[in-house]
């Protein structure tokens, strides 16, 4: 059943020469029905932007596309351009690389509509990994949860803030939001030319101005590869020229939200902002400094998904996981697990949503192996 007109979600997608993952993109939505519109930012030019277009044309009976061509924008600016041009009531964020499950949004989109105490809200999320560079292939065993279970339903913005520096963050960016609250939250953000403060300020100032909620369903696969944002080393973060800069950015943002929603006079909320930019800041930079490249959406990470990762670059022990976990998918599908084997089943309450992605990673048309530009 298609939503409510009211409950359609603008997926907004910034992207730069990566015409063959917006292919995947488009293709994956259009298998699926999608009843959401993406909307596609679009900073390239010359060979990309013609395959990108073509792609749209190609897949525009199947699914609803708007696409701008904007080469001079950064991806936050492009974002809330984007939230701008689009017409339905809530939005989210995505990767080009990435996949949110539309029945997904639907879900967090209603829950919203029914329920204005609400700023956000989101399901359970997966990273996986594929065995080789580029938009298609076999799913490797490098992936695993990205996050679960997370919300927040603290009554005030200082509670929800130090609950989320204090080991509950995730990329709120990805969540559904509101239009008008998505628009809001990033201009209060005040971007920083630093992209991971761009980040870690736009997700503090929506948890900071709301509660969010979560539902159990599978939300968001997203992608592991050399293509992604990195963060540059430790050191390197530290003494950039930008990097005060937006620190004090940060603070001040924070510093906002807090005399906005609850109320603090204005010295409290700058001594309450900064100690919570603070501890992040030291999170961060702990967690870069022995896991160096690492973007801020991984700096909060699960220590025992880190010691699997070690693991599973030993060969023999990959091929023993391997053998382990199809023994024992039927078993670990019926408990909701997110890996490949379990939600292959049947059984498992997100083989639904799973097997189209799946099948969008590891089945590649003939129409897509020609016109590759390597670079």
């Amino acid at each position: 059943m298609r939503p409510d007109k009211d409950t359609r979600v603008a997926i907004l997608v910034p992207t730069k020469d990566r015409s063959e993952f917006v292919g995947r993109l488009l293709k994956y939505y259009a298998s699926v029905k999608s009843p959401h519109t993406l909307y596609i930012g679009d900073a390239s030019q010359g060979f990309h932007l013609k395959q990108t277009k073509e792609a749209i044309a190609r897949f525009s009976e199947h699914v609803a596309t708007v696409h701008f061509s904007w080469t001079d924008l950064s991806t936050h600016a492009t974002m809330a351009r984007l939230a701008e041009e689009a017409s339905e009531t809530y939005c989210a964020f995505l990767g080009d690389d990435d996949f949110l499950v539309p029945e997904s949004l639907t879900k967090c989109a209603e829950f919203l509509d029914s329920h204005p105490d609400y700023r956000t809200a989101q399901g359970k999320a997966l990273l996986f990994v594929l065995e080789e560079s580029g938009p298609y292939g076999r799913i490797d065993g490098h992936g695993g949860v990205y996050w679960d279970r997370k919300e927040s339903h603290w009554a005030t913005a200082r509670e929800r803030m130090f609950q989320f520096v204090g080991g509950g963050y995730w990329v709120l960016q990805y969540s559904v939001h509101r239009r008008k609250e998505f628009i809001a939250d990033s201009s209060i953000a005040r971007a920083s030319e630093d992209r991971s403060f761009s980040e870690l300020t736009n997700c503090f100032v929506v948890i900071g101005r709301g509660k969010s909620k979560f539902i159990d369903c599978l939300y968001l696969f997203r992608q592991g590869h050399a293509g992604r944002f990195f963060l540059p080393t430790t050191y390197e973060w530290i003494i950039g020229e930008k990097w005060n800069q937006s620190f004090q950015e940060m603070s001040a943002a924070l510093e906002d939200v807090l005399v906005e929603v609850d109320g603090l006079r204005r010295d409290e909320a700058r001594t309450v902002a900064r100690d919570i930019v603070l501890i992040q800041l030291k999170r961060s930079i702990k967690a870069a400094s022995t896991r160096a490249g690492l973007s801020p959406t991984e700096l909060v990470v699960d220590k025992k998904q880190a010691f699997l990762r070690r693991l599973r670059t030993f060969p023999a022990i990959v091929q023993f996981a391997r053998a382990l976990e199809a023994g024992f998918g039927p078993l670990s599908a019926r408990f909701g697990r997110l890996t490949v084997p379990a939600m292959k089943q049947p059984s498992s309450p997100y083989h639904k949503d799973f097997m189209p992605v799946f099948e969008t990673l590891t089945i590649r048309s003939k129409s897509e192996k020609v016109g590759v530009v390597q670079e």
